[in-house]
């Protein structure tokens, strides 16, 4: 979609979602559509939205998961940690399972703590 119809879009759902108390967490997709999705999170942020009504997921198969974990956190939003479904480069995702699971469990203490 073009990306203001797809914030245009995401403002009605979330504004509805409130009128409701309803919680919409934003999922996130192939890499090549990270950025993007961050971008439309804080975009909902800066309109107003707040925390509690919009959240975001990280994958965990990504190496800058750390770090934009570390920053949503610092903005009190709520997360749902997913390992990632998506075949992605070695270059910015973990090829190994065992190092997925490792980040996983590093991310996990992270927003436990």
């Amino acid at each position: 979609l073009d990306e203001n119809i797809a914030r245009q879009n995401l403002i009605r759902i979330l504004e509805r979602a409130k009128e409701h108390k309803i919680f919409v967490r934003i999922d996130i997709e192939g890499s090549p559509y990270t950025d993007a999705t961050i971008a439309m999170y804080e975009a909902m942020l800066a309109e107003g939205f707040t925390t509690e009504t919009v959240g975001m997921a990280v994958q965990s198969y990504l190496y800058r998961a750390e770090e934009d974990t570390r920053q949503m956190i610092a903005k009190g939003t709520r997360i749902r940690l997913v390992k990632g479904a998506y075949k992605e480069p070695p270059d910015i995702a973990y090829p190994k399972k065992a190092d997925v699971d490792a980040n996983y469990d590093l991310l996990t203490k992270i927003l436990i703590d």
